[in-house]
């Protein structure tokens, strides 16, 4: 082959490298907007729980159990035995509300 088939087949590999390129920063984009948008809808599904005694459920299978007083900028704000614990909502994977035992 000559130089200038070289030139020429190098010339598209860099293109190609530079679509590549610019199309892995789209979907890298895409995927910041989709992980904001889902995260939005868990703090608002989250917000049902305020004022109830909950177990969440965090990402590994650990599990909190306390009263949901708040949520806000993607954060649970647990309190424990009056102690308040801070919980990021990326990490919750459930919230289940634990049902009050009636005494009588």
């Amino acid at each position: 082959m000559n130089t200038n088939a070289y030139f020429g087949i190098m010339l598209v590999m860099i293109l190609i490298w530079i679509h590549e390129k610019k199309n892995k920063e789209c979907v890298a984009a895409v995927r910041l907007r989709n992980k904001k948008v889902e995260g939005d809808k868990m703090e608002a599904m989250a917000k049902q729980f305020v004022g109830k005694t909950c177990l969440v459920t965090i990402f590994g299978g650990s599990t909190v159990k306390g009263v949901l007083r708040e949520v806000q900028d993607h954060a649970l704000l647990l309190e424990k035995k009056g102690k308040p614990q801070i919980i990021n909502l990326e990490f919750v994977t459930c919230i289940e509300e634990i049902p009050q035992k009636n005494k009588g």
